[in-house]
């Protein structure tokens, strides 16, 4: 397209993506658009593509959270914390007296993409949980939960590997009383509405019980 002095013109570009890439991989690219003027000057316009699509692609594999131990937080800067054994005990010190020196659990999770939000539940596994806690799913899923960890939700999470202690303390203010439970960990897909539950990938722990130290 040429134009004389004074002259515009609107132009609609589109730029296809390369083919025989794996979708799945969410292959990025990108190039340019170069304007030249007779006078010598020039301007480029970048543009940038992905292959696939981000809103269906799962930030948090159903096999990616699990309970362990605060002491597996020493092993490196990121390390893969061990998995506790399923219907492990954890025995805290009494409500509000959680110490740095003190044993406690540690909940692990990785997500694969960023996540706008994560919520961390934690679900009685008991056929008579505590009922002054104990609400239906907030999502509108299938869960009980007595509440969130206290550091929950989440919001604007990097990728990566993601630990934090637990002395029983929820964030309403409360504790969870002793019992059996587990973490569910979800996490929103990319670019999605979080009222609507199919844009939860979810991620639950193994079982584990909680008692207090008298």
């Amino acid at each position: 397209v040429s134009l004389k002095p004074g002259n515009r013109k609107i132009l609609s570009v589109s730029a296809l993506p390369p083919a025989n890439v794996d979708s799945k991989r969410l292959a990025v690219w990108s190039g340019y658009v170069v304007i030249n003027g007779t006078d010598g000057t020039s301007l480029s316009l970048p543009y940038q593509g992905v292959s696939g699509s981000l809103k269906s692609t799962t930030v948090l594999l159903p096999d990616q959270a699990w309970m362990s131990w605060s002491n597996e937080s020493n092993r490196g800067l990121y390390p893969t914390p061990d998995p506790a054994p399923a219907n492990y005990t954890f025995t805290l010190p009494p409500p509000g007296t959680a110490t740095n020196d003190d044993l406690l659990p540690m909940i692990y999770y990785n997500l694969a993409m960023g996540s706008r939000i994560v919520r961390a539940d934690i679900v009685p596994m008991t056929t008579c949980p505590p009922k002054n806690l104990t609400v239906d799913d907030p999502l509108g899923g299938k869960y009980k939960t007595i509440g969130q960890h206290p550091s929950f939700p989440l919001r604007w999470n990097p990728r990566g590997r993601i630990r934090g202690l637990w002395d029983g303390a929820l964030n309403n203010g409360q504790y969870a009383p002793a019992g059996k439970y587990k973490f569910v960990f979800r996490a929103l897909r990319l670019f999605t509405d979080e009222s609507k539950l199919e844009n939860w990938d979810v991620a639950e722990t193994q079982p584990f019980r909680l008692e207090y130290r008298t």
